[in-house]
């Protein structure tokens, strides 16, 4: 949705969600599970430069097994303003400031030495 002021100025507001899939087997261990993100985010046009916030967040679960089993959460919460200036002739400049992070793990399971360079 983007909202244009008739002078020069624009607001703009959007988002994006994805979910996908991932495994994997290496020396007898398989790792299986599902990522999920939502992303919203609004803009501000205004002489010559373009200001907006992002909002985000990513849930992620899966299991491994091999030499033992178990399950593993992991959620991310991000705040993220950012600013864009043009100053001409293909010259810009960019800014993002992380503002706040909150990430939490639930449940998460020491893995065993087999998970290390897992590809």
């Amino acid at each position: 949705m983007l909202r244009d002021t008739g002078t020069g100025r624009s607001h703009g507001l959007w988002g994006r969600a994805s979910r996908s899939g991932f495994s994997g087997r290496k020396d007898g261990t398989a790792l299986d599970g599902q990522v999920t993100g939502v992303m919203l985010v609004t803009d501000r046009k205004r002489e010559g430069a373009l200001f907006g916030i992002i909002l985000s967040r990513s849930e992620g679960t899966g299991t491994y097994s091999g030499a033992s089993a178990g399950e593993v959460d992991a959620g991310l919460t991000s705040l993220v303003p950012w600013a864009d200036r043009d100053f001409g002739d293909g010259l810009s400049v960019w800014g993002v400031e992380l503002l706040k992070l909150l990430h939490s793990l639930r449940d998460l399971p020491v893995a065993p030495s087999s998970l290390e360079n897992f590809s």
